[in-house]
């Protein structure tokens, strides 16, 4: 949807795009931190918890969330109607196309961008490895499939949110992309692609290497 389109929808039904994207948010939210009280949920947003709790009454009365003593969580029926609203609301905030323009930027076939920011906390974190999951679920072919990683804090942490169901019908190995850095174990490569198998039944193969290696060392004096 361009802005011309998003103009004209606003001038016909005003605050409506602004009301759903709100909506949508909220849904994200609760998926991301569930179980999760209304006081957390208002800091998380930036919401009144008077404007957030008018929003949730609205949304358990569609059926799509529930609460009990832990907090509020999303319905088998919230989580549906999330996953399918998901690409709408892409449109109506322009990541589509920032997608795309990214992508081509970049001369790679497709990338994908999170809302929010990394020092917010936990849950943009999340967020990134829950759509990292769900790319390689639809994108990946059935058989043998080799997957280059990363390491970093952020690789880390995506990793935590892969499936074993990734690895059905499909034989998945894992191999690191760099060697290794000065940085904490867990956060190398070779640990990162490690527990991206052990998350998802695959394999994975480790580079005993450093990452920054003296010219000489490419070229050892063996004959």
């Amino acid at each position: 949807m361009d802005d011309n389109e998003m103009d004209l929808l606003e001038s016909v039904v005003p605050g409506l795009i602004g009301e759903f994207l709100q909506r949508f948010d909220i849904l994200k939210s609760i998926d991301l931190l569930a179980p999760v009280g209304r006081r957390v949920l208002s800091e998380h947003l930036h919401l009144s918890e008077r404007v957030l709790r008018s929003q949730t009454d609205v949304l358990k009365t569609q059926g799509l969330l529930t609460s009990s003593q832990a907090g509020m969580m999303l319905s088998d029926e919230g989580r549906r109607v999330m996953n399918g609203l998901e690409p709408v609301a892409n449109r109506f905030l322009g990541l589509t196309s920032q997608e795309k323009l990214l992508a081509e930027r970049l001369d790679i076939e497709r990338c994908f961008i999170v809302r929010g920011d990394r020092a917010d906390g936990d849950a943009v974190t999340k967020q990134l490895g829950t759509i990292l999951n769900d790319a390689l679920a639809k994108l990946l072919p059935e058989g043998n499939n080799t997957i280059v990683v990363m390491g970093g804090s952020t690789m880390a942490s995506v990793a935590m949110q892969l499936s074993p169901e990734l690895s059905n019908n499909r034989k998945l190995t894992f191999v690191p992309g760099r060697g290794g850095i000065g940085e904490s174990v867990d956060k190398q490569a070779n640990s990162v692609a490690a527990l991206m198998a052990k998350r998802t039944r695959g394999e994975a193969k480790s580079l005993y290497i450093p990452e920054q290696l003296s010219e000489s060392t490419y070229h050892p004096p063996f004959k």
